[in-house]
């Protein structure tokens, strides 16, 4: 039922708020959270009047969990379904089902698997933790609310804001906000109000899907997601199945027609994109093709099982711009694609959490915050163009009819199944645990390199010595680099580095004594003061900012300090000598510094963050990723070997 009350004042009035959140799917529940909580003035408005029991997004990967609030994290663990392999099937002429390559998810750091819930659900978790939230705008006397009902009809952009005017129930509203946010979706009002394109394509193959309990399956329905590959004289045959089980008994079925497929279903017109239209399928439908694909000749629905049925079209297309100004898009108003690989809803989570801290920096430190809002769109649209590409790529693969395609794939499919050490790349992929910003603006290392003041073989020469070791250990070992997504280790007390994480209002600093003998060796060739475990204590409770009356905190919020005999978190983050990690508050490491600098600290947070803070930046520039020395010394060796034979 729509909230009779009005947006923020009587209607046909003016308000003012921080953010408008257009859209209150799972992306705009988590946006408007995540800017709530950061003591924003926030408002967020849904056309419809009750949330759409949908199933849809029905797979949660670990790195949305790890970025969702903790309150929902619980939930979703209580009540979903933890699925511990992704298998693949594949079913040929006159043969029966078998599975072609196993994938087990425990592998997967955190959680040990991918999520099966339903998206009603997530975003009934989400609705709950924003209802507990302050509203600003109400002074934060009163809890956040959702206007459903409430729909945005056109917006002027100024230079001080926006100014959005709303059909209200029984009337009109007019809110001026710094910040709009489009979350409206694949068909967004205010992308198309913005002129923006949405260029992509469209799939001839249509998906019928199904959420109900089936019996007689041929496919696991307890914790496995499953894709099945077919090719037989059935008509209905060639094509793929798409199974999740959700835990209750329920699997998400989803199952695609090409266009010779689809003629038992057509209307007789055609869509946009001169297709023809299908009409509503019947659960039947749905078991009818699922037959024809070796699913079980007689798979059945059991009685009053059937929580959704539905059927699409695909279209894979992204944005041109995902915002610029004060107005930004996010979710499926950036971004549309297949459900092959579970990613859509995952995808939106992480541009709201990249998205939102942004935002409050902005409106809370004002400031030239324009590089920090701008790095939206560098970072996520670079990476999901790449993730959309691949997903593509792997849909055509999957709906191929051709039989020389389903022969190959097979064979793929057996060659990763014995190639065990591919299987990593994979889950970190689909888990979202592998992506990264290292090539952000945002993402900055600072390192300084010894200058020798006389000509000691050691100090200059690659092939020994402490510039050689670092910058070995710079270039090509395996560390956290600036931008990775920060991995989860054990703390003292039974805590972990992705709860404290979640519990940080801002910042996280996390400090690393390092070995003894490499720190001994930092101290003697750059001439920095190693700190002993308490002192080290005592340098990042000196970062720790005071939250404001709203409970947002700037810069940094919580220290972790990991001693030397923590041998497990400096393998983790790669880590020899005494450093620092600054992760930003969406999990990703903003700037690692070796050695310790705090004025490197702060003008990091000036320069990359547009944060003024009157803090010292007393602290040397870093030395650049070429290391000249080593170059210069190899030319004159080649040099001399060369005129030695001549």
């Amino acid at each position: 039922m729509a909230d009779p009350r009005p947006l923020l004042a009587d209607q046909g009035t003016a308000s003012e708020v921080d953010c408008l959140v257009v859209g209150a799917g799972p992306v705009g529940l988590l946006l408007a959270a995540e800017l709530a909580s950061r003591g924003c003035q926030v408002a967020i408005i849904d056309a419809l009047t009750e949330p759409a029991q949908i199933t849809k997004a029905s797979g949660v990967v670990p790195r949305s969990l790890e970025v969702l609030p903790t309150e929902v994290e619980g939930k979703l663990l209580k009540n979903g379904n933890l699925l511990k392999e992704m298998r693949i099937m594949e079913k040929q002429e006159n043969k029966p089902i078998k599975a072609v390559l196993s994938v087990q998810t425990s592998p997967l750091e955190v959680y040990h698997g991918i999520l099966g819930i339903r998206q009603y659900e997530t975003e009934r978790y989400l609705t709950e933790y924003l209802k507990e939230l302050p509203d600003w705008t109400q002074g934060g006397k009163k809890k956040m609310t959702i206007r459903r009902g409430v729909e945005l009809d056109s917006f002027t952009e100024g230079p001080m804001g926006v100014q959005c005017h709303l059909k209200v129930p029984g009337g009109a509203q007019t809110v001026t906000c710094k910040f709009l946010i489009a979350c409206d979706g694949g068909r967004s009002r205010i992308r198309h109000l913005l002129g923006y394109s949405f260029d992509g394509t469209t799939t001839p193959e249509y998906f019928l899907g199904l959420d109900a309990c089936f019996e007689n399956f041929e496919l696991d329905s307890k914790d496995v997601v499953t894709v099945s590959l077919t090719q037989d004289k059935d008509p209905l045959a060639p094509g793929f199945a798409f199974n999740i089980p959700f835990g209750d008994g329920n699997c998400l079925l989803l199952v695609d027609l090409d266009l010779n497929q689809q003629k038992d279903w057509v209307t007789g017109e055609t869509d946009r994109n001169g297709f023809p239209v299908l009409r509503q399928p019947e659960v039947e439908d749905v078991l009818k093709v699922a037959r024809s694909r070796g699913l079980g000749q007689q798979v059945t629905v059991k009685p009053g099982s059937v929580k959704w049925l539905t059927h699409f079209r695909v279209n894979s297309r992204q944005v041109e711009c995902y915002g610029r100004g004060r107005v930004f898009l996010a979710g499926d108003a950036c971004h549309c694609h297949s459900p092959f690989g579970g990613q859509g809803m995952n995808m939106g989570f992480q541009d709201a959490k990249n998205l939102a801290w942004k935002l409050a920096t902005a409106i809370k430190c004002g400031g030239p915050t324009s590089s920090l809002l701008l790095s939206y769109e560098s970072e996520r649209k670079t990476l999901e163009s790449k993730l959309l590409m691949g997903i593509e790529r792997g849909q055509e693969v999957v709906s191929s009819r051709n039989p020389l395609i389903f022969f190959m794939r097979g064979r793929g499919q057996r060659l990763v199944n014995m190639l065990t050490f591919i299987q990593p790349a994979i889950l970190k992929t689909v888990s979202q645990q592998g992506w990264s910003y290292r090539k952000s603006k945002l993402s900055v290392e600072h390192w300084e390199r010894p200058v020798p003041t006389c000509f000691p073989i050691t100090s200059i020469c690659p092939a020994g010595g402490y510039r050689r070791r670092q910058n070995l250990h710079r270039w090509i070992k395996t560390r956290v680099h600036a931008g990775d997504r920060v991995p989860d280790s054990a703390l003292p007390g039974g805590m972990r580095v992705h709860q404290i994480l979640k519990r940080s209002r801002g910042w996280t600093l996390l400090l690393f004594e390092g070995g003894e003998e490499e720190n001994s060796d930092m101290e003697k060739h750059l001439g920095n003061k190693v700190l002993s475990l308490p002192e080290l204590e005592d340098f990042g409770a000196s970062f720790k900012s005071t939250a404001d009356p709203t409970n947002f905190v700037p810069m940094v919020d919580e220290v972790i300090c990991f001693p030397s005999q923590d041998v497990e978190a400096h393998h983790t983050f790669g880590v020899h000598g005494q450093c620092l990690f600054l992760v930003r508050p969406d999990h990703h490491v903003g700037f690692r510094c070796e050695p310790l600098r705090k004025g490197a600290v702060y003008r990091y947070f000036r320069e990359a963050c547009g944060i003024s803070h009157g803090k010292p930046e007393d602290a040397p520039a870093s030395s650049p990723v070429f290391d000249y020395l080593p170059a210069l010394v190899w030319t004159v060796i080649l040099l001399l070997v060369i005129f030695l034979f001549l």
